[in-house]
């Protein structure tokens, strides 16, 4: 029964929690479990070994007294045309390897033995000639000719015996393939890895220095053929593997199933490859498969829940239950395992179990970290390799070749294992666009058995016919999708429908759309939701319905956090909600209803103020200044304060709170707000100095107003605009005067806007000569200029000009009125 090894380890159902209080127990407990685990042989399931007395003597060498021998007896035996070799024991029975050396054939024993050969010289056949019996410390060889036949060597432990029958043909043997790896860099070991390998044996031929390193092996592995490495001669081998080593600087090891050569300074390396004829698909189930699972649950479970279970009755349970892909029936009885022998998880084959039951259900993360440590099996390497696609965003090229070349051995797994990992590399195709993965795995002749599979086989069938030329092909995804339309595999037809729809334009962008918007509803909690709220996420994008996709994109980044960090969602929604605002005419509850939810996630540059701008705007215009304040005080807090530019981005934003400030009639908050500016940009100095101005001004401070007013353009025209609004006819008139002198460069708007007012006040003061020479000084300038007729009116002999008149000519805009143009639809 599968790990029986493990109740070697002195554990029981039962173990109390007394003892477990103890740390120190609890440590030399683990420690003793896992050295007697390094020692224990692999069970053989299908002959049972009679290893006992061997095993014993075996481990009693360390106090250097005499090691008993085994005894035996050889004959031969000629039937029905066939020679063959016995070796019967008289109790137990070693492990044997078998191989070719010359013109010898060779039977090592791992065991001393004495070889009786009464039998031998009455039985021999002819063909077998020169047998000998070499004795060595640990072990017994025994060598014999014969020609054009291959040995092939047979357990029989009942009868305590060896049979190495004779072929004249080559066998084509089901059994283990030798795996080897040269080293790729200095110092590194030639390593063999042979499953079926027991013990290892060094034998002194004492010819010439003659030494072989020997593998036995308690089964029939392939014909290992010979090979002449740089430093040794791997031997022909047909059950375990023996090299002829060439130098006696060699050193050679065997642990766990590998075999290690090397020496001082390096290995020589060959420029052959691994034998690729001898390897063949096994996995763990073609050596520890149960007979009948489904009889052996039932008998488990009344043994398991009878009261007193052994942990083998229990760890035979999670086999069987793994063995008929019952993944949720087998963790379950493993947590209860694991409550009283939590040291089991240290165990390989017991992560093998628990890794792939982790993977049948879909939990890659834990199936990843099960397997990982099982090196050396392909067919575990394969699990992994599912695990690590399934589970991971970023596509591994290796991980995927590892799964189009694992194939073999997934097809020989049981039917409901084989199947359930089928679908898990079906969907991974799917959702990651793996044209050759799906492929291999549904048009080379292999298809799945059971109901699991059969539905995502026959999705994928069809999503590979699909061909752009001939569109009527999307027809069988709808009707699987009709078949099952709330099932995954309907989902997963749904969704590969509109994308070949939309291919091939044959759907209307808001009818995908708003199907997508249906589909990511009808499946939910694992990748496929992701795919598809991805999808329409970039679909959106495309459409420039920016909006939509905030929406979609939040909630998809809180229920699949790492995935969406990985895509790169969070910078996408900066995105969308910058080019949302970069819109014209947008709906101002929409706009503001965004802002709210959205603003958070503004990156934090120009294009962030220009969404706080745009939004706060709207707010202005609203005339809820306090609002504003707040929002933009704010902004600052969070936001801008690095990059080179901060500084004067934040100097801009302070000067919109302190026009924020006076519109709300704030005087005060708004002078504290300027002064918070430390460099004025240079954009800034006429305004910042007209607004402090004008806020002198309305706290009735008039000769602050104006001595803070400098000889800009800008400034000066807000200087004499005070005298004008004060009717200081003289003092505006200077002002103008000395803006019209040809020192300053002004805009033809801002020139006729000066003159205008100049001879407005000539005119109130009289100063009739100065008005005549205005007349012939700028006439010519203002034709076809705003104020023409105005300034005409005034400047004409004689002019008679009434008070409504005056008050319609004068050319000055309300500050107030000027001040909200700041936060104009786009500010």
């Amino acid at each position: 029964m599968i790990l029986q090894g493990l109740v070697y380890l002195g554990l029981s159902w039962g173990v109390g929690y007394a003892d477990a209080l103890d740390k120190a127990k609890i440590t030399e407990s683990i420690q003793n479990q896992l050295k007697l685990l390094e020692q224990m042989p692999e069970k053989d399931l299908k002959a049972e070994r009679k290893l006992n007395q061997v095993a014993n003597h075996q481990k009693k060498q360390s106090d250097q007294q005499e090691v008993k021998k085994l005894s035996a007896e050889i004959w031969s035996e000629q039937k029905e045309n066939k020679t063959s070799i016995i070796v019967q024991f008289e109790n137990g029975l070693p492990y044997p390897a078998l191989f070719k050396r010359g013109d010898y054939i060779y039977l090592a024993i791992s065991f001393p033995t004495d070889i009786s050969q009464k039998k031998w010289s009455d039985t021999v056949a002819p063909e077998i000639s020169a047998l000998e019996i070499l004795p060595a410390d640990d072990a017994t060889l025994v060598r014999w000719k014969i020609d054009h036949v291959y040995p092939q060597l047979r357990i029989d432990s009942k009868q305590n015996q060896f049979i190495i029958e004779f072929l004249s043909e080559k066998p084509d043997t089901d059994g283990f393939a030798l795996e080897t790896f040269q080293p790729r860099h200095q110092g590194e070991p030639f390593t063999a890895k042979l499953k079926n390998a027991q013990t290892d044996i060094t034998v002194d031929l004492g010819v010439d220095g003659d030494v072989l390193f020997i593998v036995c092996a308690d089964q029939t592995n392939k014909i290992i053929p010979a090979y002449d490495y740089p430093d040794f001669t791997r031997l022909e081998s047909y059950q375990g593997v023996a090299f002829d080593l060439k130098s006696e600087d060699l050193e050679c090891t065997y642990l766990r199933k590998t075999i290690y050569i090397n020496k001082l300074g390096g290995i020589g390396n060959s420029i052959a490859t691994m034998d690729v004829s001898t390897v063949t698909s096994r996995t763990i189930f073609d050596d520890f498969a149960p007979d009948d699972p489904q009889a052996n649950v039932r008998q488990l479970i009344a043994k398991v829940y009878s009261g007193s279970p052994t942990l083998e009755d229990a760890v035979d349970l999670v086999w069987n239950y793994v063995y008929q892909g019952l993944a949720l029936e087998s963790q379950g009885v493993m947590r209860g395992i694991l409550a009283k022998n939590a040291d089991l998880e240290l165990n390989n084959l017991w992560k093998t179990m628990a890794g792939l039951a982790a993977l049948m259900r879909g939990q890659y993360d834990a199936a990843e970290k099960n397997l990982m440590e099982i090196q050396d099996e392909p067919d575990v390497t394969l699990w992994r390799s599912i695990a690590l696609c399934c589970g991971n965003h970023k596509i591994d090229p290796f991980e995927v070749s590892r799964v189009l070349a694992g194939k073999k051995y997934l097809l020989k797994l049981p039917p409901v294992v084989r199947d359930k990992l089928w679908v898990r590399v079906l969907e991974f195709g799917l959702l990651r666009n793996q044209q050759k993965l799906l492929e291999e795995y549904t048009l080379k002749g292999d298809s799945p058995t059971t109901r699991i599979a059969l539905p995502m086989y026959r999705l994928v069938s069809a999503y590979l016919q699909l061909d752009p030329k001939n569109p009527s092909t999307v027809n069988a995804l709808f009707d699987i999708w009709q078949e099952a339309p709330n099932t995954k595999v309907g989902v997963f037809a749904a969704f590969e429908r509109l994308k070949f729809l939309h291919k091939v334009k044959k759907i209307t962008p808001d009818q995908e759309l708003k199907e997508l918007e249906k589909l990511r509803f009808q499946w939910r909690g694992d990748q496929l939701e992701y795919v598809i709220a991805k999808y329409l996420i970039d679909r959106y994008m495309e459409e420039k319905q920016y909006a939509k996709l905030l929406s979609v994109a939040r909630k998809t980044i809180k229920y699949f956090l790492k995935r969406s960090h990985e895509d790169g969602l969070p910078q996408l929604m900066q995105e969308a909600l910058v080019k949302y605002f970069q819109q014209d005419h947008l709906p101002v509850l929409e706009m503001l209803s965004i802002f709210q939810e959205y603003t958070s996630i503004a990156p934090d540059n120009d294009q962030g103020d220009m969404i706080m701008i745009r939004a706060t705007n709207i707010l202005a215009n609203l005339e809820l200044y306090d609002v504003v304040v707040n929002l933009l005080r704010e902004y600052l807090n969070q936001k801008v304060k690095e990059g080179a530019d901060a500084q004067d981005r934040r100097d801009h934003i302070l000067y919109r709170m302190a026009v924020a400030y006076h519109l709300d009639r704030k005087f005060q908050e708004a002078l504290k707000t300027l002064d918070e500016i430390k460099e004025t940009p240079k954009d800034l100095i006429d305004d910042t100095a007209i607004l402090r101005s004008e806020i002198y001004l309305q706290s009735g401070k008039e000769d602050k107003a104006l001595g803070g007013l400098g000889n800009t353009v800008a400034q000066l025209i807000h200087k004499a605009e005070i005298f004008l609004g004060d009717r200081k006819w003289k003092q505006a008139q200077d002002v103008y005067h000395h803006l019209l002198s040809g020192h300053y460069k002004l805009s033809d708007s801002d020139k006729a806007h000066a003159i205008v007012n100049y001879v407005l006040c000539l005119y109130m003061d009289k100063h009739l000569a100065k008005l005549k020479a205005a007349n012939t000084e700028f006439s010519e300038f203002m034709k076809g200029k705003p104020g023409s007729q105005a300034f005409e009116l005034l400047t004409v002999s004689d002019a008679k000009v009434s008070l409504t008149q005056l008050q319609s000519i004068q050319q000055v805009s309300t500050f107030t009125e000027r001040l909200k143009g700041l936060f104009s639809e786009k500010g």
